[in-house]
């Protein structure tokens, strides 16, 4: 299965900021006009390694502040050398 990523993308305008999520179908074209239509002056985003090009590509062409929040680092796991090491230290999770 593939990964899914979740976008939650803080948008600060005149009206003060609002709080959407997901991808708008229109691609970049669709992104500049409701950032236009929310007045839009601040893009706040998780950096998360998803594909959210076409809201940073609006953002950039209509010269809106962009902030991307760095994900937390991931916790340190088990390094395993061996498909045996694996399985046993999975084992051991129970």
């Amino acid at each position: 299965m593939a990964a899914k990523f979740v976008f939650i993308f803080l948008f600060l305008s005149c009206a003060g900021p609002r709080r959407l999520g997901g991808f708008c179908p229109g691609g970049c074209a669709a992104e500049r006009a409701l950032f236009r239509d929310l007045a839009v002056t601040h893009l706040v985003a998780k950096n998360s390694g998803g594909p959210a090009r076409d809201k940073l590509d609006a953002a950039r062409d209509l010269g809106l502040e962009v902030l991307l929040v760095a994900p937390p680092p991931l916790p340190l796991g088990q390094l395993c050398t061996s498909a045996r090491e694996a399985a046993d230290w999975i084992e051991g999770l129970a």
